[in-house]
């Protein structure tokens, strides 16, 4: 309770008096806006890994700070504690710099925040890994149930790299290896039925980023001759044995109890004996005398 009291000075003197309440509150605390230390141009290669911390602070100590960052090249980004890192990405656009800005915000009421915007530049550096080059392969024309060797040839510029191969689309019973690029294998007998084959070669190296290139062609399977293809094999004087190699004859019994159908006179079973060697062909299985 406050009395205010006026008084004259005449004789006698008068006076007056009026009470009132003053209420008094406590005055609301000012939020200061956080402050950000200038941040100084940046220059760097592609794919260089980077690790910029942002250095503020708040007068307010109780006031939690959060962080923004924009207009920053592909790769990096901003942590809540305003670390700047990540790898500077191989699309970055290494003509023009980057206008990037940094903002820091606290949590008091109202808000305050503050910003430091700088510039970027990314030049292309040396240690862009380069993609790898396949070199062109021709068309190809084979028959059913052939043997094939076919090297894919592949480099690579940045010479420690290491290549890896692929390959889509070939004929049934063909497969590339993955650290030589050498297709190998026998082509099915069936594979004409579904040829011609559209065969896509890629290869892959294992720089930062990975880079990989391709190529493709046309492979044409045609049926195996019927001129050239076995129908028949006899194991003469012997028992019936399956066919060790690609065709799929078997080698049908020959013996004096029961001959084949293929004898000029099946009532005679001679043996036959040579003093010279003989030679074996690769499709005659060997088999164990008793």
């Amino acid at each position: 309770m406050v009395s205010v009291t006026v008084t004259d000075d005449g004789e006698p003197q008068e006076s007056a008096t009026v009470s009132l309440n003053w209420v008094v509150s406590a005055t609301p605390p000012i939020n200061s806006d956080p402050i950000i230390v200038s941040i100084d141009d940046q220059e760097s290669n592609v794919s260089d890994i980077i690790s910029l911390q942002v250095i503020a602070s708040d007068i307010n100590i109780t006031d939690t700070l959060s962080y923004t960052l924009v207009g920053q090249p592909p790769g990096l980004s901003i942590s809540p504690s305003g670390l700047i890192s990540g790898m500077i990405s191989n699309t970055t656009n290494t003509n023009i710099p980057y206008q990037v800005s940094v903002t820091v915000t606290d949590d008091g009421n109202p808000q305050g925040s503050a910003s430091d915007s700088f510039v970027w530049t990314v030049n292309a550096g040396s240690n862009v890994n380069n993609s790898p080059v396949i070199a062109e392969i021709n068309d190809q024309n084979d028959q059913a149930e052939d043997i094939i060797s076919l090297q894919v040839f592949a480099s690579d510029s940045d010479l420690g790299d290491t290549l890896s191969y692929s390959a889509t689309g070939l004929p049934s019973g063909l497969s590339i290896a993955p650290s030589s690029g050498l297709i190998t294998g026998t082509i099915s007998g069936d594979a004409a039925d579904t040829s011609p084959y559209v065969v896509s070669v890629t290869v892959t190296d294992d720089g930062e980023p990975q880079q990989n290139a391709s190529t493709s062609f046309y492979w044409n399977v045609e049926a195996i001759n019927q001129e050239n293809q076995v129908l028949y094999r006899v194991n003469a004087g012997g028992n019936t044995l399956t066919s060790i190699d690609t065709e799929p004859a078997n080698w049908s019994s020959d013996t004096s109890s029961s001959p084949s159908s293929f004898v000029n006179s099946s009532g005679t079973n001679n043996t036959y004996s040579v003093s010279s060697a003989i030679t074996l062909d690769p499709s005659v299985p060997r088999v164990k005398c008793h």
